[in-house]
């Protein structure tokens, strides 16, 4: 092995220089690599969902308004699977473009409901 002088004219030992850098980096890539599996198995776990909880899909459904019906006579037959009966309002008049709650008979509606998945 031959002695190699730095602009000072002191000896570097290059060998030992690089096999220290090599146990450093892997050292490094060995903690990254470790939080990163750690970081994947938490998005993992925490993004599992309970094979007992239901999942509900949002459909859609096309009524003719009878002489009687109320938005809040609606939400007791279309309403399970909204927080309220507000929400349910809220989604009837957004789909439907309506500037208040009255319902004229005769009238058609597209009404959003929530069914259970299998």
């Amino acid at each position: 092995m031959r002695a190699v002088r730095d602009s000072k004219g002191r000896y570097i030992n290059y060998r030992k220089r690089q096999a220290v850098f090599r146990r450093i980096m892997t050292l490094a890539s060995a903690l990254v690599l470790s939080a990163l599996i750690a970081v994947g198995a938490f998005y993992v776990t925490s993004n599992a969902k309970d094979l007992n909880e239901d999942t509900y899909c949002k459909l859609y459904t096309s009524i003719t308004v009878y002489p009687g019906d109320t938005l809040s006579s609606l939400y007791m037959t279309y309403g399970d699977g909204y927080d309220s009966l507000d929400a349910f309002i809220h989604d009837v008049s957004f789909t439907n473009h309506m500037t208040d709650d009255c319902l004229i008979a005769g009238q058609s509606l597209i009404v959003p409901y929530y069914a259970l998945m299998d």
